[in-house]
C-alpha cells in the first residue's frame, strides 16, 4: 500500500462522525475531504515519479495506492 496515512484519513473522515451520530457531517466531510484527500494524492505521486522515476513507476505497478494488497 503506497499512502496507508491517506487511507486512515479517508476512514477517519467517515467513522468518526458515524461514531457520534452525526450523519450528515459524515456525509457533508465525505463530499468535500475525500476528494482534496485523493488530489493530494495525485500530486504527490507526481512529484514522486518525478524525483524517483522508473523506480517508483515499478512501485507503482506492484502494489495498490489503498488497498492493503500487493497487485498479481
Amino acid at each position: 500500500m503506497r499512502h496507508p496515512v491517506y487511507l486512515c484519513n479517508i476512514v477517519e473522515i467517515l467513522v468518526t462522525p458515524l461514531i457520534l451520530n452525526a450523519y450528515y457531517t459524515a456525509l457533508t466531510f465525505s463530499l468535500l475531504c475525500i476528494p482534496v484527500i485523493i488530489t493530494r494524492m495525485y500530486y504527490e505521486e507526481k512529484a514522486l515519479i518525478q524525483k524517483f522515476g522508473d523506480e517508483y513507476i515499478k512501485y507503482i505497478n506492484e502494489c495498490y495506492a489503498l488497498i492493503p494488497v500487493r497487485k498479481k
